[in-house]
């Protein structure tokens, strides 16, 4: 885990660097996610087909913001919020395959980037959601009409 603690520290603290050969993209977030981390990686893997966001629970982020139920209060509200990007990243248009999204139950803005990321997928073939609730929330979502939604 410290290995996976350090690179998200790397990349939240600097510029990712380009991932032009990546074709599987796996993005852990724990409770200090940022969406913008999200939107660099997209934007530096031009030739991503595959993409899992997951989170995990991390005990030290929720210790960090006071308890849990403050920390989602402010996640509403701060910095940590989904920002649409002002352009949409070239590996939506032409190369995203699948995606699947799970752990974020209780997350406000993961419904906003799964709409985001189904409505721009242009050649998305599938998307795994892991959550009753947004699952019924994609079904209009598709930017591509081969794609469809699963539910597991």
């Amino acid at each position: 885990m410290q290995d996976e603690v350090n690179s998200l520290y790397f990349v939240k603290e600097c510029c990712p660097p380009a991932f032009d050969q990546l074709t599987q993209l796996k993005l852990v977030l724990y409770d200090c996610y940022r969406w913008d981390l999200l939107t660099q990686l997209l934007k530096k893997s031009p030739n991503s087909e595959s993409l899992v966001i997951e989170h995990k629970e991390d005990e030290e982020c929720v210790k960090d913001y006071g308890e849990h139920d403050r920390y989602l209060r402010n996640v509403l509200y701060s910095e940590h919020q989904w920002r649409t990007p002002e352009s949409v990243p070239i590996c939506l248009i032409s190369h995203l395959k699948t995606i699947t999204i799970r752990g974020f139950e209780g997350y406000p803005h993961v419904k906003k980037v799964a709409k985001y990321l189904l409505k721009n997928g242009k050649v998305l073939t599938k998307m795994t959601v892991y959550n009753d609730e947004l699952y019924k929330e994609l079904m209009l979502e598709r930017g591509s009409r081969t794609c469809w939604v699963e539910l597991v």
